[in-house]
Formats: C-alpha cells, sequence, structure tokens
C-alpha cells in the first residue's frame, strides 16, 4: 500500500518538470518521476486528463484542469516527516500548475494561491457603504421549454446535480417567496429547497457571486388568454452572472461547456447568453434595473433580454450564444457552421467573449419589432407602419 496524493493542475509537463527536478525528482519515463532514500520512495506521474474524468468536486471547484499528477509514497507506513514533504511537493506541484490538491486519506481539496477562480479587476471594496455597490454587466442565460420536467422532484434534483458539477456559483444560496429571502441553502439543505420550490415555483433566488441570480419555472407552459389575446407562456430558466468572467480566460473557455451540458440537461426550443449593460449590484445579490444615464442605450436605461416566458418568436439580435430544438430546428433549416448535440443545435465560440455571434434569424421564425412610442419625424412613422405590417412569427406550438 501507498500514501496517495493528488494533484488537479492547469499545466502539465512543460511546466511542473522543473519543480519537480529542485525537489531532487529522477525523471524515469516521459510523465513519471521518482526520489527516494533507504527507508521510502515517493513517486509521481503526470497525465492529461479529459474532463468527463475529473470528478464533480474537483472540476466544480477550478475552472481549466488539464492535468491530473499522482503521488505515491511507499510504504504506507513511512515516517511522519516523509508524509510532510510528500504533502509540500503536492502543494509545489499546485502552485506551479494553478491548481489544487487532495489528500486521498481525508479527500479535502487545498486550492493553491496561484488558481485564480474570479477576476477581480475593476472590482469596488466590500466594504462600500453604498446599497448596491457598483454598476455591473450581466452576462444572461436563458433557455425556454415546452415542458414542465423542472417542476418536478427527480427534474429539478437533476438539475441542481449538473449545477453542482457546471456551475455551482449558480446553486441557490438564499431562497424564499419574499423578500428578504429567509431561506439559507447551507443551512436547510437541497431537500427544503426542492418542498419550498415545488410548493411555491414562484420562489426567489439568490446565488454566490460571480452568479447573481437563478430564475426557474413558474407556472406550467401553454397558451393565456390575456385580455382579448391568447399569448403563449414558455417554462424558463435564467441564471444571471457577471459578464466579468469573460475577462477570465478559464471562465470564458469554460462556458461553452456549461451552455452545452445544460442545454442537454433541459432541451429547450430556444436558449441563447448574451450581455446586457446597465444593472447595479446589491450586497444581498439582487440585481436593480437603472432607469437612467446608461450610455449606449435607447432612452438611456439598463438593457432587458429579448428571452422572456412570454414567447413572440426568436430574438432578432443575435447573442454570444444560441440553441434551437424542436420544431425550431426544421423551421430553421440554414444552420450552417452550427453544432448538433442530442437533437439541439447550438452556435458558439469555442471561447466566449463579449461580443455578439454572426447568425441570423428567418423572418418567419422572428419576433416583431417593438412598436415604437415616440413618434417625432416622418422617417419614425415610416418605420412604425413598416414593423405593424410585418407578419406574424411563425409559433409553432
Amino acid at each position: 500500500m501507498s500514501y496517495d496524493l493528488v494533484v488537479w493542475s492547469r499545466y502539465g509537463v512543460s511546466t511542473l518538470s522543473q519543480t519537480l527536478c529542485d525537489e531532487g525528482f529522477v525523471q524515469t519515463a516521459s510523465n513519471h518521476w521518482e526520489v527516494a532514500t533507504k527507508r521510502w520512495t515517493i513517486s509521481v506521474d503526470i497525465d492529461a486528463i479529459e474532463d468527463e474524468d475529473i470528478p464533480d468536486e474537483v472540476f466544480a471547484t477550478l475552472r481549466g484542469i488539464t492535468h491530473q499528477i499522482s503521488l505515491h509514497l511507499m510504504p504506507f507506513d513511512a515516517a511522519e516527516a516523509a508524509k510532510a514533504k510528500a504533502k509540500r511537493i503536492a502543494r509545489s506541484l499546485a502552485e506551479s500548475g494553478h491548481g489544487v490538491w487532495q489528500d486521498l486519506r481525508t479527500d479535502k481539496l487545498a486550492l493553491s494561491k496561484s488558481a485564480r477562480l474570479v477576476p477581480r479587476q475593476g472590482r469596488q471594496s466590500s466594504s462600500s457603504s453604498l446599497s448596491f455597490d457598483r454598476s455591473v454587466t450581466v452576462l444572461s442565460l436563458d433557455w425556454c421549454m415546452n415542458h414542465s420536467k423542472l417542476m418536478t422532484r427527480e427534474g429539478i434534483n437533476g438539475f441542481l446535480n449538473l449545477l453542482q458539477r457546471f456551475l455551482p456559483e449558480a446553486l441557490p444560496r438564499r431562497y424564499g417567496p419574499y423578500e428578504p429571502l429567509r431561506f439559507k441553502y447551507g443551512e436547510m439543505g437541497r431537500e427544503h429547497f426542492v418542498d419550498t420550490y415545488l410548493e411555491d415555483p414562484a420562489t426567489s433566488i439568490y446565488c454566490t457571486r460571480p452568479a447573481f441570480s437563478l430564475s426557474l419555472p413558474s407556472i406550467g407552459h401553454g397558451y393565456r388568454k390575456i385580455g382579448m389575446q391568447n399569448k403563449y407562456w414558455a417554462n424558463n430558466v435564467r441564471i444571471s452572472l457577471d459578464a466579468e468572467l469573460l475577462d477570465d480566460s478559464y471562465w470564458s473557455a469554460h462556458f461553452p461547456k456549461v451552455f452545452v451540458a445544460i442545454s442537454q440537461y433541459l432541451q429547450p426550443f430556444y436558449g441563447d447568453a448574451r450581455c446586457l449593460v446597465g444593472y447595479a449590484a446589491s450586497k444581498n445579490g439582487s440585481l436593480k434595473l437603472l432607469t437612467r444615464d446608461v450610455p449606449n442605450t435607447p432612452n438611456g436605461t439598463a438593457e432587458t433580454s429579448p428571452v422572456s416566458p412570454w414567447w413572440r418568436g426568436v430574438p432578432r439580435s443575435a447573442g454570444i450564444a444560441c440553441v434551437v430544438g424542436a420544431p425550431y430546428t426544421e423551421l430553421w433549416p440554414d444552420r450552417e457552421g452550427w453544432e448538433e448535440h442530442d437533437g439541439l443545435s447550438v452556435y458558439q465560440p469555442g471561447v466566449w467573449e463579449n461580443l455578439n455571434a454572426n447568425y441570423s434569424v428567418p423572418d418567419n421564425i422572428s419576433e416583431p419589432p417593438k412598436r415604437s412610442t415616440e413618434i417625432r419625424t416622418a422617417e419614425d412613422l415610416r418605420l412604425n407602419q413598416e414593423n405593424e405590417a410585418l407578419r406574424p412569427p411563425i409559433i409553432p406550438f
């Protein structure tokens, strides 16, 4: 038997070999090193690893892991000084590899100081006396579905399991039916949250920064009579995050995996991701829309997502990423450059940036332009009349 430790690293052999040499290790194979005394031997193996092979807890702790480093001290009952040396080597490798290390006896993870989880540039001090401590750009992830899978115990538990692996920051932190949100997920536990949500799907949820909030389906999908009109209500999931994450190379490479994984689970007919400006973030996690002096937006107010439970057709403006499922996969046949995943079609860059994609939406399924409330010129009147003359979009359900 051996005393075992493991390091999960963002870097591989070329970065870590010098650390091992400095510790007196001798390389005996392309990915294997050893150091030995008369009483003990420590061996190290460095191997590339796929995302699917990374344990959930580790994957959720650190973005950008590419290698697993296994350390074995033999014999298992070696002196405590040898075990201390093995731990120190694991810490050094984690620091060099911007990673996290783990003693397999306790399974406790230890994050290296060099592993940066959240970008810090531009952040204000948490001691600010303002109720809303800073303005933010929100990264909004939205999905719309024609099913109520999440409104079942099995469905919501499966979704929470998915967030635990891919985006644990979006798990509930505080929740409740009204403000202030009185329940704490860490104290009450998952079962209480699931019971609360299933009893009252309108439950509000605050998350852990850099995630702000999670919105889950509140009522069943279908047509509803609103005044003289029948309008379609879709089940909608929204995750709001700090768009500063897009400045972090590990997060921007992680988001495509998040978007595909959640889309595959939710099986939406439509979903997208886009950046929205004009918000203020509260210390308790809530977001406030700014109603004036927001630059580069219509009327100087905060941008809102064109995706909402009230489905009016596919948004005309492109987002950072987009996913379509049945029946829109048939109504949107010209999707060159899209990737297919389990009946879904996904358009996104390999690394997300605060830039909209270049896909275009067919006119027959795109939402109608909003009617202008301010007509001051003949051109305003002409555009308004043209928009009103457009055929309504195909709503295929």
